[in-house]
């Protein structure tokens, strides 16, 4: 199924900008075929581990307005995709909760996902509150409402409001049912109440403060609850923890390493015993600019890191013989390879475990384009060049640092004017493009650039100016010319800024920002 998923996203976008129309719509349909079964597959490994008791609650403190927070901003694009609004917020200060963070958030995003998809042109709200040791968290949406015999069986697995939903909006009916066991295993549950054509409201009540016993009588008493027999689950991660298995020394010696490229692209190296995956990984990458180097078991593995020493390392979890969490653990227990950045890849829900045991990130197959780059540039920091951002508002700074490394930038900062001067002088490695704000305390904006343009040292060095201020006549002449471009803050995504100052620092083009 990953690979079908893969191949069909590269031919649909080979085929982009041909004469191939009449072929598109069949391969939509042939991805969101393989999108729905994959789904459906993962559903039902998620039901069988819980009934199998295969699932561990791993308790941790949780900002809950930054966990709400994030699940707004991954589920934004799915509302507005039904042209509705989504408003997620807390009334009060909810503060740290004590939970399962990956569990909770699933619950949340299983709700609002629902939300979104049986909702057009409506509203979608997520209202938290503290009440006393209780967290309550209410999903309101506006849209076909359920009827009130369906309430209870729609939380059954396999089971929606009615067989014309199923046809209509697709979808597993595992959703609610895995939201209300997770919710179980956390000490709490979700009820619903609904009007057919107005909407429904799905509650989570649970503890804010769990303690490890508490938790283990939840999860116990919501395994017995069940009346499912247990589900093996696939031979793979799970059962490594039953017997370590190291990568010897004699097994990476004896592993063929080819000769090193020499070349100065940097590489991500790809351990996985499919060769689909390392194909569409491949392709994937090929307008990016770095090289591939496959493995396909680990003791190639652990050569070619050694030999390669890779920016990034992509590890595949489930393999024959030594798995993923193996070659992890070698890795890592290796201090000439402990440093470099592993992100695993898999099928399988296991990123707590994997982030735990000293991997940087995780990525869900089929991985798609997008989030394999954004992970791939928040590994190997730099890779765009090196930006200056000179702003006095440290919630400024704070946006584009976190926003910019994401995508490949090395960032600097400096509090106003004369402190980006002292950074310029200061800096060990050259700056490539500066960001900057005009109105700042010590030295504005516009004596930064009058100076940059007086001293041969930083004379062609590109300046992108991001103001809030209304720039008057008199003072867009005196910017013209001195600068590369000019943008109201908040007037351009940060993908396109970081598009623009990319081929500002690399001298690619005439920067296509508003001057």
């Amino acid at each position: 199924l990953n690979a079908i998923i893969g191949y069909t996203e590269l031919v649909a976008d080979d085929l982009a900008g041909f004469e191939a129309d009449v072929l598109r719509p069949d391969l939509d349909k042939i991805h969101g075929a393989a999108i729905h079964l994959l789904g459906l597959i993962n559903d039902i490994l998620d039901i069988s581990k819980i009934e199998a008791g295969r699932f561990d609650v791993d308790l941790e403190e949780v900002d809950f307005e930054e966990l709400v927070g994030r699940v707004g901003d991954v589920v934004r694009p799915l509302a507005e995709r039904n042209y509705n609004t989504l408003v997620v917020r807390c009334e009060g200060e909810v503060g740290a909760i004590r939970t399962d963070r990956v569990k909770l958030r699933q619950a949340l995003i299983n709700l609002l996902s629902n939300a979104c998809k049986f909702t057009e042109d409506g509203a979608i709200e997520l209202v938290a509150r503290r009440v006393g040791e209780r967290l309550r968290i209410a999903v309101k949406d506006s849209g076909i409402g359920i009827a009130e015999e369906r309430l209870e069986v729609i939380f059954d697995a396999f089971t929606q409001a009615d067989s014309s939903t199923t046809r209509k909006y697709g979808g597993t009916g595992l959703g609610l049912a895995i939201t209300r066991r997770f919710l179980h295993m956390l000490g709490g549950d979700v009820t619903v109440e609904s009007v057919v054509g107005e909407g429904s409201t799905f509650t989570i009540d649970m503890p804010v403060w769990q303690s490890d016993a508490e938790i283990a009588a939840a999860v116990a008493a919501e395994e017995a609850e069940s009346s499912t027999s247990a589900v093996d689950e696939p031979r793979g991660a799970a059962e490594s923890d039953a017997a370590e298995v190291a990568v010897a020394d004699a097994d990476v010696a004896s592993a063929s390493v080819p000769e090193v490229d020499l070349d100065n692209a940097p590489v991500v190296l790809v351990i996985d015993d499919d060769p689909a995956a390392h194909d569409l990984i491949a392709r994937l990458l090929v307008r990016e600019g770095v090289r591939i180097r496959s493995a396909y078991n680990a003791r190639e593995g652990v050569a070619h890191a050694r030999a390669y020493r890779p920016a990034v390392i992509l590890l595949d979890i489930v393999m024959p013989d030594v798995d993923g969490w193996a070659v992890l653990r070698t890795l890592k227990g290796d201090p000439a390879l402990a440093k470099i950045p592993v992100v695993l890849s898999s099928i399988a829900g296991e990123e707590d475990r994997a982030l735990s045991l000293g991997a940087s990130d995780y990525l869900l197959k089929p991985v798609d384009r997008e989030a394999l780059l954004c992970v791939l540039n928040r590994h190997a920091p730099g890779k765009e060049g090196t930006v200056l951002v000179v702003d006095d508002d440290p919630a400024a700074r704070e946006v584009y640092r976190r926003t910019l490394r994401q995508t490949g930038w090395r960032v600097l900062e400096a509090i106003h004017g004369r402190d980006a001067l002292d950074r310029l002088e200061a800096t060990q490695e050259p700056v490539d493009v500066v960001v900057l704000d005009l109105m700042m305390p010590e030295m504005d904006g516009f004596e930064v650039v009058e100076r940059l343009r007086l001293d041969p040292r930083w004379r062609a060095l590109p300046v992108v100016i991001a103001s809030a201020m209304d720039l008057s006549e008199r003072e867009q002449a005196q910017l013209r010319g001195r600068v590369e471009g000019i943008y109201r803050k908040g007037s351009l995504s940060v993908s396109t800024l970081s598009r623009e100052l990319a081929r500002l620092a690399h001298g690619e083009a005439k920067s296509a920002l508003p001057s």
